[in-house]
């Protein structure tokens, strides 16, 4: 089937803008704030105002705690005394926490940092909000965004907190000790009498040196924080499908251990560069003060909302959510997940029902020619993985070359994983041609199937990362629908082309986020990472690809070639 309404070239760039607009909003928004300066307003966060501390704690030196009987170094002694002082000149009384603590065979004397703020009269009785990071490091590096920048961070909060808050609660920071032994201080907090009760800890990590914070962690039944978060921080970066995939990774933090002890709270850390994370370059020269930043605004606004809070609810539900552009958090409950999936398949069934209405004797041939095309492209998408990643390692000839510049490696496999699966939907259309509009809303219906079985089988069983899969397929079912009940002759090319930008654009508004969140969190380490969100992403493409003359579908595949090909070069050099 080919357009047959004039001019093609306009229906071209029309698709081209829309589809690339959506994505330029999103890269743009993807760079930290800027940080801001030492004479900003004392009621804001300031990252110069924090350097401040990072500077002094980095020039310690790396700041180990001592296991299993070893002293703890002077470089340890010194960051605690220094944190210490700098609460006392934000007119705080800190204690130290001391005690063994141990995690599987490191045991460690541990030195918490402890400080209450007290509210006035009744307030002062409700529970508290914890800000929590940890003043050691690792003995390879100075630790300056892990986590120092959270250190710093939380001082430049609590100096913002006196000029402006509103105090329902009290306050209570805790900078622990033996983090990176295995979570050792962690261990010990439950037990100080300033925290027999929380009202909820906000934890400040990094990963690496630089990128977005962002908001990856939410205790379990702790909507309400997650709804003071989304209402007060004007750059959210949050999505609950982050930690399914963090727990994938063989990290842990404070909150962790926290939570096991009943403790409700949220998780916030940067993660880019991570080739430098636990290494000398987690340096005060390698760190992104702009992250800091981020980290810092969003911390302000969460700690105010919920000092300002007189009452919590004692227990919560579960939710969804995921930021648009970084500008706006959209958030709902885990029971609509649920309903929505269900809703979903409701639309699917009804497109379906038209369909056979439509298309009486090809609905299954068409269906069947949809899902044989969705697997295809996951299967070229993770062969594309496989024999890039693998020729990038034998030109390179060292291992993981893509490691310490994972990104030239990335948009290798990025573009070529679209070049390769346009190829191979140009040859489908060949041998399996639609020959009218209605045959290709069919097709697609057939492509959305495993969409629709996944929804539902992931809004039940990983409710947090439902929306990847139900919102697109939800918009995509209710576009098809509508296709078939209203745009069936091959003249209607405009109001076709709209249906198919519009499938389009809701799939890439939802997963290209993710595609971003997972280059953070795995670079090119894992190709499959890489090429099969691409390739899901694409299967709702279809629709869009082949509404333009075949002229036009040809030039995609050489030009996404060339890119690939020298993206594949700059990747063995740049090793």
């Amino acid at each position: 089937m080919t357009p047959t309404r004039s001019p093609s070239f306009l229906h071209y760039a029309l698709a081209l803008s829309a589809t690339g607009l959506l994505a330029l909003l999103v890269l743009i928004h993807h760079p930290p704030p800027k940080p801001q300066p030492i004479d900003r307003s004392p009621t804001l966060f300031s990252a110069h105002r924090a350097r401040v501390d990072i500077a002094a704690l980095t020039a310690f030196g790396p700041r180990p705690v001592g296991i299993n009987g070893q002293p703890h170094p002077s470089s340890h002694q010194q960051a605690r005394d220094y944190v210490m002082q700098r609460l006392r000149e934000l007119g705080l009384s800190p204690e130290l926490q001391t005690g063994q603590a141990c995690h599987r065979s490191r045991c460690a004397q541990v030195e918490n940092i402890v400080a209450r703020r007290a509210a006035s009269e009744q307030a002062d009785q409700r529970e508290p909000l914890v800000l929590l990071s940890h003043y050691d490091s690792v003995a390879s590096g100075p630790g300056a965004g892990d986590a120092a920048s959270g250190v710093a961070t939380i001082l430049e909060v609590i100096r913002a907190l006196n000029v402006k808050a509103s105090w329902q609660r009290p306050l209570v920071v805790v900078i622990d000790d033996g983090e990176e032994a295995g979570l050792l201080g962690a261990r010990l907090l439950p037990s100080h009498r300033f925290l027999q009760r929380v009202a909820a800890v906000l934890n400040h990590e990094a990963r690496g040196t630089g990128g977005q914070t962002a908001m990856f962690e939410s205790s379990r039944h702790s909507l309400w924080l997650v709804e003071a978060y989304a209402q007060s921080v004007e750059r959210p970066v949050a999505a609950s499908a982050i930690y399914p995939l963090y727990k994938l990774l063989p990290n842990d933090t404070d909150l962790t251990v926290l939570q096991a002890a009943g403790w409700r709270g949220l998780n916030f850390a940067f993660a880019e560069n991570a080739h430098q994370y636990h290494t000398a370059q987690d340096s005060l020269d390698f760190l992104d003060l702009g992250s800091v930043q981020h980290m810092g605004d969003q911390s302000l606004a969460t700690a105010r909302a919920i000092l300002a809070r007189d009452t919590i609810p004692s227990d919560d539900s579960d939710g969804v959510w995921f930021e648009l552009f970084t500008r706006r958090l959209v958030l709902y409950r885990s029971s609509l997940a649920i309903g929505l999936a269900v809703l979903q398949a409701l639309l699917w069934l009804s497109a379906v029902f038209l369909l056979v209405r439509r298309q009486p004797g090809l609905t299954l041939r068409l269906l069947l020619i949809g899902i044989v095309r969705w697997v295809l492209v996951l299967l070229l998408a993770g062969a594309v993985g496989f024999v890039v990643s693998k020729l990038i390692l034998a030109l390179s000839l060292t291992p993981r070359p893509w490691h310490r510049q994972p990104l030239p490696t990335w948009l290798a496999l990025s573009t070529l994983t679209v070049c390769v699966t346009s190829l191979g939907q140009l040859l489908a259309c060949r041998w399996s041609p639609p020959s009218s509009l209605p045959t290709l809303w069919g097709q697609s219906l057939g492509t959305l199937l495993p969409w629709t079985i996944l929804s539902m089988l992931v809004a039940v069983k990983v409710t947090d990362a439902s929306y990847l899969f139900t919102l697109p397929a939800l918009f995509a079912s209710g576009a098809l629908l509508l296709g078939l009940w209203r745009v069936q002759s091959d003249s209607q090319t405009v109001p076709a082309l709209v249906i198919a930008i519009a499938i389009m654009a809701a799939t890439m508004l939802i997963w290209l986020p993710l595609i971003r969140v997972l280059f953070v969190l795995a670079g090119a380490n894992v190709y499959f990472a890489v090429t099969i969100p691409w390739a899901i992403l694409i299967s709702l493409a279809d629709p869009l690809h082949r509404l333009f003359p075949m002229r036009l579908r040809a030039l995609m595949p050489p030009v996404l070639a060339v890119l690939g090909g020298t993206a594949i070069v700059v990747a063995v050099i740049s090793r």
